[in-house]
């Protein structure tokens, strides 16, 4: 009979349902804030080009706004 040596896993195994901790939570927020914020600001210079490049496709500045309201409105929904 062969008997091998049994190594722990580094990675603990979850055996609850235990919310996760709040310094977790609280880095998940910044990234996605981060996240959101670096596309903000690149379709913000991105419009800001297209304007000056192009003064009469103005309507593609207004309507960007919208766009983004349209997409938060819908990502906040509750999923069924």
């Amino acid at each position: 009979m062969l008997v091998t040596a049994v190594q722990p896993s580094k990675q603990p195994v979850l055996i609850t349902n235990a919310a996760r901790s709040q310094q977790e939570l609280l880095r998940a927020r910044h990234k996605r804030y981060l996240l959101m914020m670096s596309v903000r600001a690149g379709l913000l210079v991105v419009g800001t080009v297209v304007v000056s490049a192009y003064p009469s496709r103005m309507w593609a500045w207004c309507c960007s706004p919208a766009g983004g309201v349209i997409y938060r409105v819908g990502s906040t929904r509750p999923h069924s």
